[in-house]
């Protein structure tokens, strides 16, 4: 016996798609290109359906590694040519992607790919709300925004800024006008950086959670916190950070600070340069994470991310794309 999707409230029917079409985030092929299996599969069905799943399949685009991006960029060249010939198939990729995530891109990438594909990427990344990359694809981001076609503080579409992986790099953002004014638009600020800090100083005693949990001896509060340039990023409200993985752990913890938005009949402050600015200091980021209790002014969120000791980098790398995927939520 067959079931009748059609039967169902179009709403729903459109719910079981997009449910089978999430990459399978829990599966043993999570962390492989089978993950989407499922999804090319439904596209392949009819024309119908694939207008329905591509939309949902490319809200969030993560690119593991150059060859998945180079890829991506021919795809993007096709879509091109499919448009122009008036195909069926065509999908306007920019209007489509909301969230986009890299890693394992070594400068200068650009060096090795025509104007047009470098185009076709920053467009993408100027319009993602969500923007994720580890620090050795950061370079995409600096490109972009030096961009000499680009307009002096084009305002961007990204709220949201994820950093993952090892040795940060602000120097890029902060020393131009575009990157200044890319920092000033984030409402939100992630980064995961699970390894040690070889700066920092392990807890002499238990840190504790202000619900009580204890999160044992030797659990550090890294000291690139200190590094981050908050005065630049005025309407931050959320602020996530990994905790400095101790030696035995495992388990990737994130520490979330919250401050509360602005009452909607509050304007926002005018400034000369035409944008507008908030009321928030987001440098209270910084003393509550240097504070003698760090974990008082917020709480602890599982990232969902597993980091064996001595882990391969591209194995790291996978497992945050993963968890990046997974973070589709308003934390």
């Amino acid at each position: 016996m067959t079931f009748q999707l059609e039967c169902l409230p179009i709403e729903l029917a459109f719910e079981i798609f997009y449910l089978a079409a999430s990459p399978q985030e829990h599966s043993e092929s999570s962390t492989a290109c089978r993950m989407y299996d499922t999804a090319r599969a439904l596209a392949l069905v009819s024309n119908n359906i694939r207008q329905i799943i591509m939309p949902h399949l490319l809200r969030t685009v993560t690119l593991i590694n150059e060859e998945s991006l180079n890829l991506f960029l021919r795809t993007l060249h096709q879509q091109e040519e499919l448009s122009k010939s008036g195909s069926r198939l065509s999908l306007v990729y920019p209007q489509l992607i909301r969230r986009i995530w890299t890693s394992s891109c070594w400068e200068p990438f650009f060096q090795q790919q025509s104007s047009k594909s470098s185009d076709l990427l920053n467009d993408i990344l100027r319009r993602s709300t969500s923007i994720g990359m580890t620090f050795s694809s950061q370079h995409l981001l600096y490109d972009s925004l030096c961009d000499p076609y680009l307009p002096i503080k084009r305002r961007w579409g990204c709220k949201r800024l994820t950093f993952a992986g090892h040795n940060p790099r602000w120097n890029p953002l902060t020393s131009t006008e575009n990157g200044q004014a890319f920092l000033r638009q984030l409402t939100h600020l992630t980064i995961w950086l699970p390894s040690d800090d070889s700066s920092g100083s392990a807890a002499s005693s238990p840190i504790s959670t202000s619900g009580g949990m204890n999160l044992g001896l030797g659990v550090r509060i890294p000291n690139w916190i200190k590094l981050i340039p908050f005065e630049s990023m005025p309407n931050l409200t959320s602020f996530a950070f990994a905790l400095t993985r101790t030696p035995r752990s495992t388990a990737m913890q994130m520490v979330l600070y919250s401050l509360a938005p602005p009452h909607p009949s509050r304007r926002p402050l005018p400034r000369q340069d035409g944008e507008q600015r908030t009321s928030f200091n987001s440098t209270i980021f910084r003393e509550w994470a240097t504070s003698a209790e760090p974990l008082s002014h917020g709480k602890l969120v599982d990232v969902g991310v597993t980091l064996a000791p001595f882990e391969s980098d591209d194995s790291e790398e996978r497992q945050l794309s993963m968890a990046f995927l997974k973070s589709d939520i308003d934390i």
